[in-house]
């Protein structure tokens, strides 16, 4: 595999029961990305970008493998809905989001070649992304039900995107159960 022509993400996936939730929202809406992938991304949108496209896809992809089997699966749990300032995006935001930043700064140090991004990184599960959202649509979206509990997540993912054409690259799965 040369490098990589589309832009390409790693993301944490998440479980089938938050999964659902989200999609349930976003079919709601009429959203393009309810057929995206439910996920926090690692690198890609904010922090480092998406993965620069000269550097060798396999050995980077056999560094996101490495990271993700020396990662313990871990659990998280979703504070409230937000939305971005000055922006569109409606997210989940996460209790505490410290293992999620802890894995972005591992992919940073690990030698991968990133486009830079704009944003700092920030956890979060994007729910949608509504053009100029009137008031009564903020209000409603920021009060919608936020998944309880502890959901445990397991995996890593690679897509890369086109468009709204969203092609999985590769998936890893953590390594040992931890805290």
């Amino acid at each position: 595999m040369a490098g990589f022509p589309l832009d390409t993400f790693v993301v944490i996936d998440m479980p089938l029961e938050v999964e659902r939730h989200v999609r349930q929202i976003r079919q709601r809406y009429g959203s393009a990305r309810q057929f995206l992938p439910v996920e926090v991304t690692i690198a890609g949108s904010s922090g480092v970008g998406v993965f620069a496209a000269e550097q060798d896809a396999e050995a980077a992809l056999d560094i996101v493998n490495g990271i993700a089997a020396s990662t313990g699966a871990f659990a998280v749990e979703f504070q409230d809905v937000r939305r971005f300032p000055g922006s569109s995006v409606f997210y989940f935001a996460l209790k505490d989001a410290n293992r999620v930043i802890l894995l972005h700064e591992r992919l940073v140090r690990a030698g991968l070649l990133f486009n830079a991004s704009p944003y700092p990184f920030s956890p979060h599960l994007t729910i949608d992304a509504f053009d100029e959202p009137t008031p009564e649509l903020e209000r409603e979206l920021l009060s919608l039900p936020v998944p309880r509990g502890r959901h445990f997540l397991e995996s890593l993912s690679v897509y890369s995107l086109k468009g709204w054409d969203c092609r999985l690259v590769r998936s890893f799965r953590f390594g040992r159960a931890s805290s």
